[in-house]
């Protein structure tokens, strides 16, 4: 009987324990670790690329190239109209070989050629170029004159230079006659001289003119320069003009001060 007993009891046990593994609540622990893992890499890879991946080629496109692009002609353009309006009016102002009264023995002139760029001074008593002293835009004219030399024929130079206003351009002109004032200190020949500046009377603007002479003690060997300016508005026009000593139509004489008379007249 007590075998009996036991073997019951034995098989509700077994029966409990069976029932138990079906409706623990701790049946549900193992699905736990079995989603943890699927979950865990899923948001990595698609949470990377979406904010590290993506946004950097996005971002970079549309703020380099397009602040670049919008940078760039908005720091350009102010003096844009500058270059145009030098371009436009500058080459009407510049001198035609007729323009240039013509030397002692009668010859006449010839362009040479007509650049953009003006980097060097233009005559004995001029320290710098006229970019230098804040020219925004110029042009360059050279002339040739062969006056019967072999060795170093006569020759001009016009420049036209456009400043950023009226003020800049009424510096830019003191500086010059600044230059002619101190010219004789800077002129180390043997022989130099600088005549007086003289104003040449044009319908508009102002103009000056000079005439310098320089080189050894020997007269034949030396070298003659008349330089003359005109300033309109925000632009002065610089023309220089050289030949040997003798080599002007008149002992007082200035091929550079008639070439800015005659432009002058021309553009009123």
């Amino acid at each position: 009987m007590l075998r009996v007993l036991a073997a019951s009891s034995l098989t509700l046990l077994l029966l409990a324990g069976c029932g138990a593994e079906d409706t623990s609540p701790e049946a549900a622990l193992p699905s736990t670790p079995r989603t943890s893992p699927a979950a865990t890499p899923d948001p990595s890879p698609e949470t990377s690329p979406e904010t590290t991946a993506e946004p950097n080629p996005e971002t970079s496109p549309e703020t380099s190239p397009e602040t670049s692009a919008e940078t760039t002609p908005g720091t350009l353009s102010p003096q844009a109209p500058l270059s145009r309006r030098a371009a436009g009016g500058g080459r009407a102002l510049l001198l035609d070989p007729a323009e240039l009264p013509v030397l002692a023995d009668g010859s006449g002139w010839v362009t040479t050629a007509t650049t953009p760029q003006d980097t060097d001074p233009v005559g004995v008593c001029q320290r710098a170029s006229l970019t230098d002293i804040g020219a925004v835009s110029t042009l360059r004219r050279t002339f040739a004159n062969g006056h019967g030399e072999a060795r170093r024929p006569a020759g001009a130079v016009q420049v036209v230079a456009e400043f950023a206003d009226t003020r800049s351009a009424t510096r830019a002109l003191k500086v010059l006659e600044s230059w002619w004032r101190d010219c004789a200190e800077q002129i180390s020949e043997p022989h130099q001289r600088v005549a007086a500046l003289r104003t040449i009377e044009v319908p508009a603007g102002t103009a000056r003119a000079y005439r310098a002479t320089y080189g050894p003690r020997a007269r034949a060997a030396r070298r003659l320069e008349g330089l003359a300016f005109l300033r309109r508005g925000a632009t002065i026009t610089v023309v220089h003009v050289e030949a040997r000593a003798g080599g002007f139509a008149g002992p007082r004489a200035n091929p550079a001060r008639g070439a800015v008379r005659r432009l002058a007249a021309r553009v009123g």
